[in-house]
């Protein structure tokens, strides 16, 4: 295990870029539960928004995911 897993507890050592319009909840869900670090995209994005695209990926996975 890399130190970067043990960081952010994930199994491989691979982060998801936070890419607006592309790090949707479902994409970085999907990363996290392949063993990767999915990452949520809410640069510019309103705090409800936010909280809404949050809820949604831990819907979908209990596993690390991150937002930038």
């Amino acid at each position: 295990m890399t130190p970067f897993c043990q960081l952010v507890g994930c199994r491989l050592p691979v982060q998801q870029a936070a890419m607006t319009r592309v790090a949707t909840p479902a994409l970085a869900a999907a990363v996290s539960e392949a063993g990767g670090l999915g990452m949520l995209a809410i640069g510019r994005q309103s705090l409800r928004t936010v909280q809404h695209h949050v809820d949604d990926v831990l819907a979908r996975t209990s596993r690390p995911v991150g937002a930038g």
